[in-house]
């Protein structure tokens, strides 16, 4: 608002919504912080801020990563029970046991 009472807020976690000159829209989860107003503009400091496009990326790569390692385990225990198998037929071939 033009001309607005300079001062200062608290804010608390949530979400920024702010619209730009040209009319954009842009948002953000933000944490914890303050506001400041003087002057005609409003600076925000925050702990944390994240964009919203930044944050839908990272929940993408998020679930690459859990894929990832998903097939990692698949991958881990078909080695297992082929080496388990080698080891057997190794076992039997020889008639040494092993441990």
């Amino acid at each position: 608002m033009k001309n607005h009472t300079p001062m200062i807020l608290a804010v608390d976690f949530g979400v920024v919504r702010l619209t730009c000159g040209d009319g954009s829209t842009r948002i953000a989860v933000c944490s914890a912080g303050f506001l400041e107003v003087r002057d005609n503009e409003l600076d925000a400091f925050f702990d944390f801020c994240r964009w919203e496009e930044d944050i839908e990326s990272a929940k993408e790569e998020a679930e690459r990563l859990r894929e990832s390692e998903r097939e990692s385990l698949k991958a881990h225990r078909r080695n297992a029970v082929e080496l388990a198998r080698t080891v057997a037929d190794i076992s039997r071939a020889t008639g040494k046991k092993f441990q």
